[in-house]
């Protein structure tokens, strides 16, 4: 059993309203910028907020979910793990070859060397849970299974969550 509280949280927010935080969408930019807009804006649930795939309009904020605290930063893979146990967190990874998954523990990455922000939801004894933001008929609903330890980089820069 994964152990995190479960948010289905808008991805397509970020890329319409968090420009002035220094976060650029598709193309990159701050995870520090991102999570200061969501302690300071809230961030809708994806249910209320889909995800488009391209950049669009900046919708109002309801702040389905805006947490009480501020972001800090986990380095290393046993410092994520217990950060995990106060909820999600962001971390960046290898993605090149994740195009293809479909279900499962995955460990198919050739690289450690990041290129990808994403949603580190989970735990299992097995695996990382993550969220990632290519939509829900991506992977198993838009989430993978990351076999445990450093695959595809999951450790290799900090995390950022709440705290």
């Amino acid at each position: 059993m994964f152990q995190s509280k479960n948010y289905t949280l808008s991805e397509q927010q970020i890329l319409d309203c968090s420009a002035s935080y220094t976060t650029f969408g598709c193309q990159g930019g701050s995870r520090n910028g991102t999570l200061t807009y969501i302690r300071e804006n809230g961030l809708n649930t994806e249910a209320s907020y889909p995800y488009r795939a391209t950049k669009g309009i900046c919708q109002k904020s309801t702040g389905d979910y805006k947490p009480a605290y501020t972001h800090v930063e986990f380095n290393g893979c046993d410092n994520i793990k217990n950060a995990l146990y106060d909820g999600p967190m962001t971390v960046a990874v290898n993605a090149l070859q994740w195009q293809t998954y479909k279900s499962g523990i995955y460990n198919g990455c050739t690289s450690t060397e990041v290129n990808h922000d994403v949603y580190l939801i989970g735990i299992a004894s097995d695996s990382w849970k993550i969220k990632n933001s290519w939509g829900v008929r991506w992977g198993e609903y838009g989430f993978i299974r990351l076999a445990l330890g450093n695959t595809c980089g999951v450790c290799e820069k900090p995390a950022f969550g709440f705290k």
